[in-house]
């Protein structure tokens, strides 16, 4: 343990030509690096108790090398908040970013795994109000406090719960979610947005706006002009998942396909429009929907997005290409042309209003 804890220090102080040095910075890209005190971590201070990172790397040489090493990770946590740290791992899934979590409880570093849900996704709002909550509280218990969070890169998921929190710990600095959107990138980016796929910047809309309704919706139309995806296709397909999971295990969230359309309807002037079932498809929660195209007998996945019922403003709307996930787009041309949208039209089940949740600010 000692031989690798002085072998993660002479990483971190390899200096500015050194290899390691290169390497750890061409990894994090445009994010901000903690550089101080003998550290070079992918690292930073959001507030000065709230921390954003990326994962502390164990698994193989090239990750240690090229990330956090875990042990520097470990001693920077013991030098400068001995005691008074709770780390937040995000990450859900099994095969990448998990680490020796006893390593750092061994000696008075908490770490929790509760909250966590899959990359370039979104978690249950159970799952995100309990971690905020959790959050706050130990805020609370000692004005020493700090709250660490981490998902894989330390950006995505990371800035998703970090604004969230942010929401609630200090609701007074932000007039909007935008705003709390842009402070947390001004703190964890050198440049560009810290949070960039859109349905986790969604999220954060609802979180901080509150609930709309609490009733169910039934999804009745979803419609686009062919060929917006840089070429046409012989078919297309919807594909429907839903949200599920809880604060009751470590692989929290499970995204459950319960709906593929067999079939679309012919519009007029080249509109597809997706067959539903007669009285619509019930949505309870989060969905996310994706569009899928075949081409020569082949299926490609397409632009995908989240959305909940409660949470949506408007039943009736249309959404820009831009407000489509893109990660994992496989047809051609998705991501360069963006001049597409898609309609989409949900209704209610009934009409049940909620008072918008009260923010502790």
């Amino acid at each position: 343990f000692e031989r690798g804890r002085a072998s993660a220090s002479r990483l971190s102080v390899s200096g500015p030509c050194g290899l390691f040095y290169s390497l750890r910075s061409l990894v994090s890209g445009p994010k901000r690096r903690f550089k101080d005190d003998g550290f070079n971590l992918d690292l930073a201070y959001v507030t000065p108790r709230l921390i954003a990172l990326g994962y502390p790397a164990q698994r193989t040489w090239v990750e240690r090398v090229t990330r956090n090493h875990i042990l520097e990770v470990h001693d920077f946590f013991s030098r400068r908040h001995s005691g008074h740290v709770k780390i937040f791992n995000l990450v859900a899934e099994t095969n990448s970013a998990q680490y020796n979590v006893n390593m750092f409880r061994s000696t008075g570093i908490e770490v929790t795994q509760d909250f966590s849900f899959f990359d370039h996704s979104v978690p249950t709002f159970e799952i995100l109000r309990k971690a905020v909550e959790e959050m706050y509280e130990w805020q609370q218990k000692d004005p020493e406090n700090v709250v660490a969070i981490h998902c894989k890169a330390g950006k995505g998921r990371t800035g998703l719960m970090v604004c969230c929190f942010l929401i609630v710990a200090e609701r007074s600095r932000f007039s909007t979610a935008d705003e709390c959107m842009d402070f947390y990138s001004s703190a964890r980016m050198i440049r560009g947005e810290g949070l960039t796929v859109p349905s986790q910047r969604r999220w954060v809309k609802y979180f901080y706006q509150g609930p709309i309704r609490d009733c169910s919706v039934s999804l009745r139309l979803l419609s686009f002009k062919d060929g917006i995806f840089g070429e046409s296709f012989e078919s297309y397909r919807l594909r429907v998942w839903f949200l599920r999971g809880s604060c009751q295990s470590f692989e929290s969230i499970v995204e459950e396909e319960v709906f593929k359309s067999p079939d679309v309807i012919p519009g007029q002037d080249g509109e597809v429009l997706f067959r539903m079932p007669l009285n619509g498809f019930v949505v309870e929660g989060a969905v996310r929907i994706v569009i899928c195209g075949c081409s020569k007998q082949r299926w490609r996945q397409g632009p995908s997005c989240w959305l909940h019922a409660h949470y949506m403003q408007d039943l009736d709307f249309t959404l820009a290409a831009e407000q489509w996930d893109s990660y994992g787009c496989n047809i051609r041309n998705a991501k360069a042309n963006r001049n597409w949208s898609v309609k989409i039209s949900f209704e209610p089940l009934k009409m049940s209003f909620k008072k918008k949740l009260q923010i502790q600010s």
